[in-house]
């Protein structure tokens, strides 16, 4: 049994950004979900379908190729949020226009780990011009994949998780709009201050500071479904910032993240053992402070310390497709192998290319007469087989998406089914 990866082509760089932002990249840089341009107006208009919950995580998991030769961060990161549809932060801190360098074929979580890795080994050295950058890191928040300053992208999950603890505490009428989760929008040159009003407003708080937060000018972008308090921390993060509610949740007090918002402090049983419990934990979570207080263990880290030491630490769950072949028990076929597949949306493309990897295959796509047809590859496909021979798999994989496989050998056509 195989798991299937999904795999895509090596991105091209997306269309250059407007010159207008790149004049002024400093102070406009901002919050960037990072969307693939599109080949044409029309399309570019398309607001993609962000992955969320268990797809979410098996995007992660799964394997993508990239070949950068030295395009901008910025497009790196915007292929691998449209080719895996999965929605990317780049804090307002990093400059998007600054080159990155990177081959290979990992999985997508990787991918993203080393662009933050190759990137601060190259910008971040002394003499770097105009300035040398700010080391990165990544964060996988929520449905969201954050990359920011090493500061900020250890500690925003940990912030967040101290902001929801805060917002338990407020009346339950006020704090159900506090916690409510929705998807959020806006347009280029939005101003990160409007946006905090916004939400405001959504939740029907005042901001009493929101000049604590600098004029600055954001790329159009959009998010997934997220509570309003983890909306709010993406925001706020990026300016070192947090927030204090009142109460009662009818005020809401803008202040710098402290030492306190980066450490959360739990209390766990330690059963017959404590001190051999307390080592358990020591050894899962090495940066946190460890101690023992009678028959219990407390705990002082980050949010992602305390998930790695009592064993909930989000992970990526397991693929629901896979690939499986066996040769036929009946005599009546020898040496014939069946294969057993099942997808589940992923763009043909991806599962055409594991195919031909795994299988061996040589593919061969009349792109110009898909075009023609209007039909892509990037069609996502869903189907389901079992203990079929090669050709009925490559059919059951492109009858989907209007298309034909004809095979001579290892050698695969795809083409028009009409």
């Amino acid at each position: 049994m195989v798991c299937l990866l999904r795999r895509c082509p090596t991105a091209r760089p997306a269309d250059s950004w407007p010159a207008s932002l790149l004049l002024r990249r400093a102070a406009v840089a901002g919050l960037l979900v990072l969307l693939a341009v599109a080949a044409s107006p029309a399309a570019a208009q398309q607001e993609p379908t962000w992955l969320t919950g268990p797809a979410f995580h098996r995007a992660l998991a799964e394997e993508t190729t990239v070949a950068w030769g030295g395009i901008p961060f910025g497009d790196a990161l915007s292929g691998l949020a449209r080719r895996h549809g999965v929605a990317v932060v780049l804090d307002r801190r990093v400059d998007p226009t600054r080159t990155l360098v990177l081959e290979g074929k990992f999985p997508l979580r990787d991918a993203f780990l080393n662009a933050a890795r190759v990137y601060s080994e190259k910008h971040t050295a002394e003499g770097v011009w105009p300035r040398p950058a700010l080391p990165l890191d990544v964060a996988f928040f929520g449905p969201v994949v954050y990359v920011g300053p090493t500061e900020a992208a250890r500690h925003v999950r940990t912030v967040a998780e101290q902001r929801r603890e805060d917002v338990r505490q407020v009346s339950p009428a006020k704090r159900n709009r506090l916690v409510r989760s929705a998807t959020s929008q806006w347009d280029d040159a939005a101003e990160p201050r409007q946006l905090v009003a916004d939400l405001a407003k959504e939740a029907g708080v005042t901001v009493e500071n929101a000049a604590a937060i600098p004029h600055d000018l954001w790329r159009a972008n959009s998010l997934p479904a997220l509570p309003w308090c983890d909306r709010l921390t993406l925001i706020l993060v990026q300016f070192d910032l947090t927030f204090a509610i009142s109460p009662d949740g009818s005020r809401l007090q803008l202040r710098p993240i402290t030492e306190s918002d980066r450490t959360i402090t739990r209390t766990y049983p330690g059963g017959s053992n404590p001190e051999s419990a307390a080592a358990a934990f020591r050894e899962k979570a090495p940066e946190a402070q460890v101690q023992t207080r009678g028959n219990q263990i407390v705990i002082a880290g980050r949010l992602e310390d305390h998930e790695a030491a009592s064993g909930k630490a989000p992970s990526p769950a397991p693929s629901s497709q896979t690939l499986s072949s066996r040769a036929a028990a009946s005599p009546a076929s020898p040496g014939i192998d069946q294969y057993s597949l099942k997808i589940n949306e992923l763009p043909l493309r991806a599962v055409l290319d594991y195919l031909a990897r795994n299988l061996k295959l040589e593919l061969q796509v009349d792109e110009a007469a898909l075009q023609a047809a209007g039909l892509s590859l990037d069609r996502r496909v869903s189907f389901q087989v079992e203990n079929v021979s090669l050709d009925q798999l490559l059919e059951a994989a492109v009858k989907p998406a209007g298309l034909t496989a004809k095979r001579q050998g290892q050698t695969v056509q795809i083409v028009p089914a009409n």
